[in-house]
Order: structure tokens, then C-alpha cells, then sequence
């Protein structure tokens, strides 16, 4: 994570942490065995979350499958308690085809998901590859402050030798 003025930006990495909210509030319209039920591992299901404050009581919590077409989970807590949850739809690649890696960049009062299924793709500095193989890319804008959907594109990424902006 980093920070440039006014904007924070998380690139996902391969580490870990356990989602700490009442069971009782996320309570969504996710499907049954999808990414609240399952524990974070690191490995089928990862688990992060960004401070959007300097005490550490305010925290956007990403959920994700790094090799499964799971969606992007989104939950904004105050003092553990969620103030509202967003999906971000799974990008519909085949099982046996996939790698999936999710870059989050936030702006003032906006978050930007970046989410890119396929058979070789992954972030190097900044930069979402898809090496060999076409990918898909989903990149959404949210709002901070209610996880309400702004926009939405869904696109396809033909491979390529050299690395593409996450945004």
C-alpha cells in the first residue's frame, strides 16, 4: 500500500488476514459457498484490508480467489461493524483456465476494482499482465462512503508482451 496525496493505493498481495465482522450484519445476497462462508486460506480464498485511517478503526476489507471465478468481495467497517457490503460479479472463465488477481486503487471519496481472470495473468508494479493467453477485465467505480456502483465495464485483454495500467 502506498499513499500519493489524497490517494491510496493497494496492490494484493499474497498476504492474509481474517475478516473481523459480526456474522449477524453481512448477512447478503452472495451466493451459498461463496467468499463470506469460506475461510481466508491465502490460497483458494484471500482475504485483505486497507486502513482508510490513521487509527485503524475504519477498514475495507477485500475478499477474493486467486484461482477461482469468485467475484470481489467489498465490506466498509467503522469499529467492526459493516457499514455496507458491495459484489463485484465474477468474470465467467472457464475453472480450469484461471488466475485471477484484483488490484484496488482508492481516489477522495472513490474506489476503483480492477479484477482480471485467465490462464496467465498477475500484477508487476502497478501493472496487470495477461501473458500468452486472452483475459477478461472488469473495472469498477464505487463510492467510499456507500459502495454504490458508479460505473461498470467489462472487457476482454488479448495477450500482450508488456504490462497494462490497472486503471
Amino acid at each position: 500500500m502506498f499513499r500519493i496525496n489524497k490517494t491510496i493505493v493497494l496492490l494484493l498481495s499474497n498476504a492474509c488476514f481474517a475478516l473481523a465482522c459480526h456474522a449477524e450484519i453481512i448477512t447478503t445476497n452472495i451466493p451459498p459457498g461463496g467468499l463470506l462462508e469460506r475461510r481466508v486460506d491465502g490460497v483458494f480464498i484471500k482475504g485483505e484490508f486497507l486502513d482508510l485511517g490513521t487509527n485503524g478503526t475504519e477498514r475495507l476489507y477485500i475478499r477474493y480467489g486467486p484461482i477461482s471465478d469468485s467475484g470481489v468481495l467489498l465490506l466498509r467497517t467503522t469499529n467492526e461493524v459493516v457499514l455496507w457490503r458491495a459484489f463485484v460479479e465474477p468474470l465467467d472463465i472457464a475453472h480450469s483456465k484461471y488466475c485471477h488477481v484484483v488490484s484496488i486503487h482508492i481516489e477522495d471519496d472513490k474506489i476503483f476494482v480492477t479484477s482480471v481472470g485467465g490462464i496467465d495473468v498477475g500484477i508487476e508494479d502497478g501493472w496487470i499482465y495477461a501473458r500468452g493467453y486472452p483475459a477478461k477485465k472488469i473495472f469498477e467505480v464505487r463510492s467510499l462512503k456507500t459502495g454504490a456502483l458508479i460505473s461498470r465495464k467489462v472487457s476482454d485483454v488479448p495477450p500482450q508482451p508488456s504490462l497494462i495500467p490497472t486503471r
